[in-house]
């Protein structure tokens, strides 16, 4: 193999891994919830990515300061894309299953796509369209939708409310993205996001027996914070 083409491939290697690791998440998820409230583990995983995507920043001085004129969408990416996106989807996970939540989240491009629109940012090209429906296709072929419960109906349609945000932080987001590095975006918008959580996360937690936490679940949570949340970060941007 050439050395052109295994460099070609690379991209394509961290993008399938980070989907990977990504998809693990809700899985981890339900284990952390069997103890955890769903505020205290949105708080772990938001103020833990939050810290060690700043060492990681200050490791590697790519993370910069964001001019004052772009904080207001920043702080609307932050409220869109981490604070409301994961209040509404650990809740949501916490009332569904990991195959539901895993199946609704390929609706992300679906509303991605629709607000991009309505903002006039792109268009509803059919080749778009078609690989929206072929990689959603694949997600649940791959699942298989015979796994899916459709008796949580108020933790799947937190899901799709989550979906909704999410796809709607992207649309908005490319501006920043455009203008600063991936890495300084995604460090700011989840110091911001963390702003929130952490505390509303540490009041849920104190009802929480620190004995009842058992090993298995602080794994949980270290694999959710470092692997699917900031491995992947980091290898997107």
């Amino acid at each position: 193999m050439s050395t052109a083409r295994t460099a070609g491939s690379g991209p394509h290697i961290a993008l399938i891994a980070v989907q990977i690791m990504f998809a693990t998440w809700p899985v981890l998820g339900k284990i952390a919830l069997r103890t955890l409230p769903s505020l205290s583990l949105v708080a772990f995983r938001v103020f833990g990515a939050a810290l060690a995507l700043s060492a990681i920043g200050a490791a590697t001085r790519k993370v910069g300061a964001i001019a004052r004129s772009d904080w207001g969408l920043l702080i609307l990416c932050s409220l869109l894309g981490i604070v409301f996106n994961q209040w509404l989807f650990v809740k949501g996970l916490s009332l569904t299953t990991a195959v539901n939540a895993t199946l609704l989240g390929t609706t992300i491009p679906v509303f991605t796509l629709l607000v991009s629109i309505i903002l006039g940012n792109d268009t509803a090209s059919g080749r778009r369209i078609i690989g929206i429906l072929v990689a959603a296709a694949g997600v649940v072929y791959l699942i298989g939708p015979e796994h899916a419960d459709l008796s949580h109906g108020a933790g799947d349609l937190l899901i799709i409310s989550n979906s909704l945000f999410y796809g709607t932080y992207i649309a908005i987001s490319k501006r920043l993205v455009d203008r600063y590095n991936a890495l300084t975006v995604i460090t700011w918008i989840f110091i911001l996001g963390s702003l929130p959580t952490l505390p509303v996360g540490l009041m849920s937690f104190a009802k929480v027996s620190v004995r009842d936490v058992s090993v298995t679940v602080w794994l949980s949570v270290a694999y959710i914070v470092l692997v699917a949340t900031v491995l992947c970060y980091y290898l997107n941007s």
